[in-house]
C-alpha cells in the first residue's frame, strides 16, 4: 500500500495555479448531488486561512458546449489535442477544514500546475469580468 503524504504537506502544495480533482464536489444549488469536478486554485487560503478562492475547470475536452459562461482554452500538456477549460464566472470558496476532510477520504487529487503565463491569462480574464464580485478580486490581489 503506498504512503499517503502528510496533510500539511499536501497543503503546502496547493497554491495558484494548481488544478485539483475534487471526486465529491457539491455546488451549493444542489446539495445532494456530488459529482467530480476540477478546481483552479487561484488564491492561497485567504480569509484568514479559512479557504482558497477556485474557480471550475474541465478536463481534457475536445469540445466545450456549455453556456455562455466566459471561459479560457488552455492547452492540455498530457493530451495535446485536448484542453482544460477554465469557466470564469464559477468562482467560489474551498474551505481548508471541507479540502482537510476529503482528504482524509482519498476524494482529492492533484491533477496539474498552470505555467506561470497561464495563470495571467485566466486572472486577466477574470479582472475584466464585470460579473465578478469585487470581493473575488480582491482575495486574488486583483487590484480594482
Amino acid at each position: 500500500m503506498p504512503l499517503k503524504i502528510p496533510w500539511a504537506v499536501f497543503l503546502s502544495t496547493l497554491r495558484a495555479g494548481v488544478i485539483i480533482r475534487d471526486r465529491n464536489f457539491v455546488f451549493s444549488d444542489d446539495p445532494n448531488e456530488p459529482t467530480p469536478k476540477h478546481l483552479l486554485i487561484l488564491s492561497s487560503p485567504v480569509l484568514e486561512n479559512t479557504a482558497f478562492v477556485f474557480c471550475l475547470t474541465t478536463s481534457q475536452a475536445t469540445t466545450y458546449k456549455g453556456s455562455f459562461i466566459p471561459v479560457v482554452k488552455l492547452p492540455n500538456p498530457k493530451a495535446p489535442e485536448n484542453y482544460d477549460v477554465i469557466e470564469i464566472r464559477k468562482i467560489g470558496l474551498c474551505s481548508v477544514q471541507d479540502l482537510e476532510e476529503k482528504y482524509d477520504r482519498d476524494d482529492l487529487q492533484i491533477i496539474r500546475t498552470l505555467h506561470p503565463e497561464e495563470l495571467t491569462k485566466v486572472i486577466e480574464e477574470i479582472a475584466e469580468d464585470l460579473t465578478i464580485s469585487d470581493d473575488f478580486k480582491e482575495m486574488m490581489g486583483i487590484t480594482i
